[in-house]
């Protein structure tokens, strides 16, 4: 197939769950997920021929835009907080982004000891939804499946 058919992801496909330190974390309403990967740039000009560059993985960065349905946000970055300033540790997560390919497989990539922080935790306005981000940084993406 191609996507020449008509079969694209259209952004609707998709699914994220984090497994965080206080358990498994299903927002409600996901309204946009992005990732994109992190290199290092390792550039060399030798003096016998052309340059060469390579980029070595360095993590993935991302973001999680939820509209505010239910408090999963707010109570999770309360307790990562509060065991901050309790023990001194800084918890990570594992977050899992579920696709269904338009070919109808399925896809499922792990990222790995991911940092989160709430970003922007809302503005409450009135006839308004509240709109949050959290922003992310794993060491590591694997296809589990």
């Amino acid at each position: 197939m191609s996507a020449a058919d008509g079969r694209i992801s259209l952004g609707r496909d998709s699914q994220v769950i984090v497994i965080g330190p206080f358990g498994q974390i299903e927002f409600s309403v996901v309204t946009s997920f992005n990732s994109k990967q992190s290199t290092k740039t390792i550039h060399v000009d030798p003096l016998s021929g052309p340059p060469l560059e390579q980029h070595v993985p360095a993590g993935w960065t991302g973001e999680l835009a939820v509209e505010r349905a239910d408090s999963a946000a707010d109570d999770l970055f309360s307790n990562m907080e509060s065991s901050f300033w309790s023990n001194g540790l800084l918890p990570l997560s594992t977050l899992f982004h579920y696709v269904n390919e338009p070919n109808g497989g399925s896809s499922i990539y792990k990222y790995n000891n991911v940092a989160m922080h709430l970003s922007d935790g809302g503005t409450w306005k009135s006839d308004s939804s509240v709109a949050q981000r959290i922003a992310f940084f794993a060491s590591t993406r694997e296809k589990v499946q």
